[in-house]
């Protein structure tokens, strides 16, 4: 393809090695560090400025919502935990969940009117060089949560350690987002922030699959991103939706985690390669379409451009 395709981060992370930090890196910063990496034909240019033309990618949380793309500019909003822009073109979610049409997504439904206009499920990138599982002996039975430790219900994480306590586990929130890529002390990964039932439609499975990768059991609950991750890509995942079956199955698993290990360490040997092509093609599809998007905008009617800003604001 032609069109170069703008990725626009307001203080882009100077670095060598790139180790993202937050969303806006992973997904602004990290998909043009791994396109370059790979040397592909697509063209990817990281900007601190927002060009007056072209395709531009930006990050929902990090991109004034009132701004109206001009006759020239596609916007392609990564919606990531933020959700929508308001004047965007092409939305790209990371739970499948948020790109099917229903009468959840009424947006989308509304989308439809517009040449323009489409919605894309692009998952998650995976953690960059992940540490996987060393097989040790040790004592304790070492169980993880990475990520913030905001995002893990507070109540839980003090029955945890009580519940670890003189049964030889431990428990970790791994909230230092350089440690994020080394898993290789843990013995199990909890994929679960709390034990309310909620589908936390806008969140992705990265916990799940960045586990698998690095060959380390994990338990989750029955958040959407979950099942979807089960379906798709690891059957046996636990899904558990109360306190008495998690601490059942820590224990469960503990006693036959050879069994455990095993099932996702047979996964995990083959999921990396597949999942990063996979996300590669989900983005590449995107790339595809974005330049057929942007002549189906530019060549659009002003009456056709002015109904599309007034939908969007109702």
């Amino acid at each position: 393809m032609n069109q170069v395709i703008y990725f626009y981060n307001p203080n882009p992370q100077k670095h060598g090695t790139f180790e993202p930090r937050f969303g806006l890196e992973n997904w602004i910063d990290q998909t043009v560090s791994r396109f370059s990496e790979n040397k592909t034909s697509i063209n990817l240019c990281l900007v601190s400025e927002i060009p007056d033309s072209g395709i531009i990618v930006f990050h929902s949380g990090f991109f004034d919502k009132n701004i109206k793309p001009n006759s020239d500019q596609l916007f392609i909003c990564v919606a990531a935990d933020y959700g929508r822009h308001r004047y965007a073109q092409i939305h790209l979610f990371q739970n499948h969940f948020q790109s099917v049409i229903n009468c959840r997504n009424k947006r989308l439904i509304a989308d439809i009117m517009f040449p323009f206009c489409d919605s894309f499920f692009v998952p998650h990138w995976s953690q960059p060089r992940i540490k996987k599982r060393i097989k040790n002996e040790k004592d304790l039975f070492r169980i993880g949560y990475f990520g913030n430790s905001n995002n893990f219900d507070e109540d839980l994480n003090k029955e945890m350690d009580s519940f670890c306590k003189n049964r030889h586990l431990v428990f970790e929130i791994v909230d230092d987002w350089k440690r994020w890529k080394d898993y290789s002390d843990f013995d199990l990964i909890l994929a679960i922030r709390d034990l309310k039932g909620g589908n936390y439609l806008n969140k992705p499975f990265s916990k799940l699959i960045n586990a698998l990768i690095a060959g380390v059991p994990m338990i989750a609950t029955n958040e959407s991103s979950s099942i979807y991750f089960k379906k798709n890509y690891f059957p046996e995942l636990p899904i558990i939706t109360s306190k008495t079956e998690l601490f059942a199955k820590i224990l469960e698993m503990k006693e036959n985690y050879g069994y455990h290990l095993k099932m996702i360490q047979k996964n995990g040997l083959s999921i990396s390669d597949v999942y990063e092509n996979e996300v590669n093609k989900s983005w590449e599809e995107v790339f595809q379409k974005s330049e057929e998007f942007l002549f189906k905008w530019k060549t659009s009617s002003r009456l056709l451009k002015s109904l599309f800003f007034k939908s969007r604001t109702i």
